[in-house]
């Protein structure tokens, strides 16, 4: 290979991934806008039936997970946005009981955000 291909080659690799990570940074500011914006419509219905938000939390380095937390008087609502795999989860647990043991979410609902050119559409099937 000449020089003159090497660079063309070089170039074309570069625009390629520059091109891709654009769309990947695209997805993920969609991605926490579309949460961003559900917290939002949640919390004052959630707010009128006594619960308050307590944590909103993203993390970055778990496929960009995102959590928010209503704690109500009787019981804890966590919505939670699946990074890896585009799903929205709406769980309610007892106040006493951690997010992190699984077999004690006793209600859930998810929601899957499809891509569809440029709309999305929510599917809810209930677990």
């Amino acid at each position: 290979m000449s020089t003159v291909q090497l660079v063309v080659l070089a170039a074309v690799a570069f625009g390629g991934a520059a091109y891709i990570w654009r769309g990947v940074k695209r997805s993920m500011q969609a991605d926490a806008r579309f949460f961003t914006d559900l917290v939002q419509r949640l919390t004052p219905i959630l707010e009128a039936k006594g619960f308050r938000l307590t944590r909103h939390v993203y993390m970055p380095k778990s496929f960009g997970h995102r959590i928010a937390t209503f704690e109500g008087p009787a019981f804890i609502v966590d919505a939670a946005w699946e990074g890896r795999d585009r799903e929205i989860l709406l769980l309610q647990r007892q106040l006493d009981q951690s997010m992190s043991q699984p077999e004690t979410t006793w209600a859930g609902l998810t929601f899957r955000r499809e891509r569809q050119s440029r709309s999305t559409r929510a599917q809810s099937t209930p677990l």
